[in-house]
């Protein structure tokens, strides 16, 4: 083989050794184009999923807020009807009881209080005899509502 062929069929394979790089860059590049084509289209999938799911955690957390908000008025509802509920005291069955202003000093109010209830026909004996309590305001109450008979 003579050096003439020889240069010219290195010529001619330095000419398919080009062709076929620039071939091999060409799909290079257009793989590396439809793969950044792919992820774009993953990153507007994974965006849309996402928003879906922060849609989907603050509509739950709006329901469990709302839930415990239900739930402290309705706390708040049975809290103010049983405020609402109970009973005044009725004026007309309680009636006042002795002050310590109508007694000069606390020996004079100590032996009053016990020569009152010696007495039988006393408030207070009535209600120490039928209660074993000798609270006034009892006496009164239960006199009124016709419990202790005098």
């Amino acid at each position: 083989m003579g050096v003439l062929k020889l240069v010219k069929y290195i010529k001619k394979l330095r000419g398919t050794v080009s062709k076929i790089i620039r071939a091999s860059q060409t799909a290079e590049d257009r793989r590396i184009k439809d793969l950044n084509a792919q992820l774009d289209f993953d990153c507007e999938i994974e965006q849309v999923h996402q928003n879906t799911i922060n849609d989907l955690l603050h509509q739950a957390w709006l329901a469990e807020v709302r839930k415990s908000e239900r739930e402290w008025q309705k706390k708040t509802d049975v809290q103010q009807q049983v405020i609402n509920s109970r009973q005044q005291p009725n004026e007309a069955l309680v009636q006042p009881c002795a002050t310590d202003s109508q007694y000069p000093c606390p020996q004079d109010k100590t032996s009053g209080r016990i020569e009152e209830m010696n007495t039988p026909e006393s408030t207070h004996a009535a209600c120490y005899h039928a209660t074993g309590n000798a609270s006034c305001r009892q006496s009164q109450l239960l006199r009124s509502e016709g419990e202790v008979s005098v």
